[in-house]
């Protein structure tokens, strides 16, 4: 191999290591971050000096959107404390990892298969069908009002008691154009 072609694999190389890199330090910054910030909870009293770090222990990290910090709990008493100490987690984070801007917390129990919201390709795509079944819906709605306008239109479809009386109408309509004219 020549030295060009070398450089040019090796800055390859680089470029697909540092895009690996990336997402794994993500993750490894927030996980690092959110076991620092929950062992600095104190809960005093006997056997509580490590409640923050038994939290850390009940909990993970599972994904990051849209600001919202979406973790995991193996017990619902452990959520119930994260809710509490929610605005200290919240601050924490903002102060270790100012960079991703997190805004909000979510929690859900372990098992559950609850994400955080879709993806905004994904909200286009579900607006875009339910405008097309709208579009569609009120389609058939018009064929149908123009189909039984046609059908209609002939008056053979009215009761016989209608049909007498506009035609009773009609003539008495007819009568007192007459009566103006002269």
């Amino acid at each position: 191999m020549k030295n060009d072609e070398l450089e040019v694999f090796s800055s390859v190389m680089d470029n697909v290591f540092n895009n690996l890199k990336n997402p794994a330090s993500q993750e490894n910054q927030i996980k690092n971050a959110w076991t620092v910030t929950l062992s600095k909870i104190k809960v005093y009293g006997e056997g509580k000096q490590h409640f923050g770090e038994k939290l850390a222990q009940h909990s993970r990290i599972i994904e990051l959107k849209n600001g919202i910090l979406l973790v995991e709990a193996d017990h619902p008493g452990w959520i119930q404390y994260l809710n509490t100490y929610k605005n200290f987690i919240l601050n924490g984070l903002k102060m270790k990892i100012p960079q991703l801007k997190i805004t909000n917390l979510a929690f859900r129990l372990k098992g559950n298969e609850f994400n955080l919201s879709p993806t905004f390709e994904e909200q286009i795509q579900k607006n875009r069908e339910e405008m097309l079944k709208k579009l569609d819906d009120d389609q058939k709605i018009l064929d149908n009002t123009a189909n039984s306008a046609e059908n209609n239109n002939s008056g053979d479809n009215l009761p016989d008691d209608l049909k007498n009386r506009l035609e009773r109408l009609k003539q008495q309509m007819a009568e007192d154009e007459k009566t103006r004219v002269h």
